[in-house]
């Protein structure tokens, strides 16, 4: 697969397996990886045109992303880890050797792939696939530019984030937890195809149980971390669950999750269910979605699936499994009786909270799948 992205400068970085031990990092089995491409300081200055501030795309919290460019044209996109005050640059490099750790094993098409790294004591950096739209905290934030985030779109986004997060759940060998999901975290390729990326919290759900240590609450995203996290709980499949239906409601509003117009200490998580409850619940749709009226039905569907994850009890929320056959089976027109049953059973087993509000609301009934693929039919 790296031979598709930079074959003429392939064979000027070093290919090594085995641990992380040149700099002094914990060199534990954790941190052994398969082969992965370990690039030169000067590679990734050339790459970069020395870290040139006009080869920013984007700044998160602890790091800056960068374009690349290979000699023979191909663009990358290269994350250089910030370390910060010296305090925290323990942290921060496990964060490093965490997310190549995970990265380098996952293959999946919602999974963002590393392609290569460089360490040293003054920097680390990573290489990703570049994604042309890049984060879905940028696009969300372009309000002048409603016409590229239409309700399709986004719709196709909330898919594919699913299907990550289920197979980082569900089917890779070892179950892994993202720990820090968040539209910055979310990246887009010229599709509009959502690609999980940053996965310098993850742990698999064996390590939690070990681990004896808990995330620092200031290192976690405020408004996407699970409450029951921020009180000191592990992280675990059910808050990745809790992340999601937060990210999916901002999706649907372009809302932060924090902000300050809610009012009177509300959430995005409140400000969406006094909505619901009142019947409301058109009004906090993003305007360029309250346009689309053939999808609306499709929309509240979603909005009900999004306040189930995000509900303040762990145990009460769905599995990642039941959300993406949900999701899915919104434009499975052909067999909408068949997945109408099976996820009224899936609804029954695992999700309590969900069972009551589809009793009350007709929106997890025939009605809400018949309107979402008269909308599809139509636009």
């Amino acid at each position: 697969m790296l031979a598709q992205f930079f074959p003429s400068f392939i064979s000027h970085a070093a290919m090594r397996s085995g641990d992380f031990d040149d700099d002094g990092d914990d060199s534990s089995s954790y941190f052994r990886l398969p082969q992965m491409l370990k690039f030169s300081e000067s590679e990734f200055l050339a790459l970069t045109g020395n870290f040139s501030t006009s080869n920013i795309l984007d700044r998160g919290s602890f790091s800056t992303v960068y374009k690349g460019v290979f000699p023979d044209g191909n663009v990358v996109a290269v994350k250089k880890l910030e370390l910060g005050r010296r305090e925290l640059r323990p942290v921060r490099h496990k964060s490093f050797f965490t997310e190549l750790h995970v990265l380098g094993r996952i293959r999946h098409r919602n999974i963002l792939p590393v392609l290569g790294y460089f360490s040293n004591l003054d920097f680390m950096a990573v290489i990703v696939q570049f994604m042309p739209k890049g984060s879905l905290q940028s696009k969300l934030q372009q309000r002048h530019t409603y016409i590229s985030l239409d309700w399709s779109k986004r719709y196709k986004i909330a898919v594919g984030v699913a299907q990550g997060l289920t197979y980082l759940h569900h089917n890779c060998k070892q179950q892994f937890v993202h720990c820090d999901l968040n539209p910055s975290n979310i990246l887009l390729d010229d599709e509009f195809e959502a690609h999980i990326g940053n996965f310098g919290f993850a742990k698999t759900v064996e390590q939690q149980l070990r681990q004896k240590k808990r995330i620092t609450s200031f290192l976690l995203t405020p408004g996407y971390t699970a409450p029951e996290v921020f009180l000191g709980e592990k992280p675990s499949p059910e808050a990745d669950v809790y992340s999601f239906g937060i990210v999916m409601l901002q999706l649907l509003t372009r809302k932060s999750p924090t902000s300050a117009e809610f009012g009177d200490g509300l959430t995005l998580r409140d400000w969406t269910k006094e909505a619901l409850d009142s019947g409301r619940w058109t009004d906090v749709l993003d305007p360029q979605l309250q346009q689309e009226l053939l999808c609306q039905e499709q929309m509240l569907s979603v909005m009900e699936m999004a306040m189930s994850c995000c509900d303040e009890l762990p145990e009460a929320r769905p599995t990642m499994q039941t959300v993406t056959r949900f999701l899915v089976g919104l434009q499975d027109s052909n067999s909408l009786a068949r997945f109408q049953k099976s996820i009224d059973a899936l609804i029954t087993d695992s999700t309590p909270s969900w069972g009551t509000r589809k009793q009350k609301n007709s929106s997890f009934g025939t009605n809400s799948f018949t309107a979402s693929f008269t909308c599809e039919s139509r636009s």
